[in-house]
């Protein structure tokens, strides 16, 4: 596989999160970058500060108070 080169200019706050993942992950921080790369770009994922990866997460399937209750709700605190 060619590849090419890119000199990227980090904050010192992004090259510390970079490298703690690069530890975290027993990767070199060049192998963070193109994994980031492969799973947000090239195959149409969200990036990393989206947090439409959590809709959903604490979904029971049942309705909540306020969905159950909601018209009582309403009432009490307008009546």
């Amino acid at each position: 596989m060619s590849k090419k080169a890119l000199p990227v200019y980090l904050t010192p706050e992004q090259y510390a999160l970079l490298r703690e993942a690069a530890v975290s992950y027993g990767k070199s921080m060049t192998d963070i970058v193109r994994d980031l790369i492969e799973n947000h770009l090239t195959r149409g994922g969200a990036p990393p500060t989206d947090l439409s990866d959590l809709v959903g997460v604490a979904t029971t399937g049942h309705p909540t108070d306020i969905a159950a209750n909601r018209d009582q709700m309403l009432e009490e605190a307008l009546g």
